[in-house]
């Protein structure tokens, strides 16, 4: 009984909620709801030279001044029926707060799907660095695929190699640790 509790009390001093400074949106695909894109849009979205992110993964490193601009990116190649996590990720000395949204989503002509993406940031918190608010916020803007709704893309990697390590861990090890039990157990 003391044990079981000991582990209880121990699992709850470890689970902690962890805060960083991590946004996400998870976007699910439904061209069914989805309509033609309106060529003028698409153009204001090249004169603003969006980026593009495309999935499985794709990553890009940028900038923006909080609370002066904001920044658009064009999701491409994305598939229907599918669903996506954007994340953004900054550095803890820069208090902002990030807000992803999507602010178009159509059918191009080609029956490809498009997303434009708009990132903005607030000022939060207090800083020490001077004049915070003309400074320039780091960011990481991640598009990643999920699997069954909540695996990422580079997860699979990691599944593999747990699958692996049991499999010779059940299969290889296992019976001959067994092996090793019987015979010290007949020696004595």
């Amino acid at each position: 009984m003391k044990r079981t509790l000991f582990y209880v009390i121990a699992t709850i001093f470890c689970i902690q909620h962890i805060y960083a400074n991590t946004e996400k949106l998870i976007l699910q695909v439904d061209s069914q709801n989805l309509k033609l894109c309106d060529p003028k849009f698409e153009t204001l979205t090249k004169a603003q030279t969006a980026l593009s992110l495309k999935p499985p993964f794709s990553d890009v490193q940028n900038s923006l001044i909080p609370q002066n601009n904001f920044q658009w990116y064009n999701l491409d190649n994305l598939e229907d029926n599918s669903n996506y996590e954007i994340r953004v990720s900054y550095p803890a000395i820069t208090p902002a707060d990030f807000q992803l949204k999507i602010i178009n989503s159509c059918k191009r002509l080609n029956d490809s799907l498009s997303f434009t993406l708009q990132v903005s940031a607030i000022y939060t918190g207090v800083s020490q660095i001077k004049d915070m608010k003309t400074q320039p916020v780091t960011y990481n803007l991640v598009l990643e695929n999920l699997y069954f709704g909540f695996l990422f893309y580079q997860v699979y990697k990691i599944v593999i190699a747990i699958t692996v390590v049991l499999f010779i861990a059940y299969f290889l090890w296992m019976p001959y640790i067994k092996k090793l039990i019987i015979k010290s157990s007949k020696t004595e």
